[in-house]
C-alpha cells in the first residue's frame, strides 16, 4: 500500500470518526433534552401527588368527624348530586348503576 493510499484511508477513517462523533453528540443532546423533560414531568407529578395526599387527609378528617347517620346522609346527598349531574348531562338513569359500578371497580384498583 502506497503512502497516498494510506493517507486517503486515514482521511476516510477520520471523516467516519467525525461523523460518528457528531451523531453521538446529537444523540446525547436529544437524551439530555428528554431527561430534562422527564425530570420536569416527575417534579410536577410529585407535586400533584403531594397535593392529592393533602386533599385525601382533609377528606379523611372531615369524614372522620361525622357519625354514622351523618355519613349516610352525606353519601345520599352525594348520590343525589351524581344522579342529577348524570341525567342532566344526557345520561339515562338506568345506565347510572353500571357507570357507578365501573367507577367503583376502577377506584378499587388505586388504593
Amino acid at each position: 500500500m502506497s503512502d497516498v493510499d494510506r493517507h486517503r484511508l486515514i482521511e476516510e477513517r477520520e471523516k467516519k470518526l467525525e461523523l460518528m462523533e457528531s451523531d453521538l453528540k446529537r444523540r446525547c443532546d436529544e437524551l439530555d433534552s428528554r431527561l430534562a423533560s422527564l425530570k420536569k414531568e416527575n417534579q410536577e407529578l410529585e407535586k400533584r401527588e403531594k397535593d392529592l395526599e393533602q386533599d385525601q387527609e382533609k377528606l379523611k378528617e372531615a369524614m372522620g368527624n361525622l357519625d354514622a347517620s351523618q355519613r349516610f346522609q352525606k353519601i345520599q346527598m352525594l348520590l343525589d348530586e351524581v344522579y342529577t349531574l348524570y341525567v342532566s348531562a344526557g345520561g339515562m338513569p338506568d345506565d347510572l348503576h353500571e357507570s357507578i359500578k365501573l367507577s367503583l371497580q376502577a377506584r378499587a384498583k388505586f388504593p
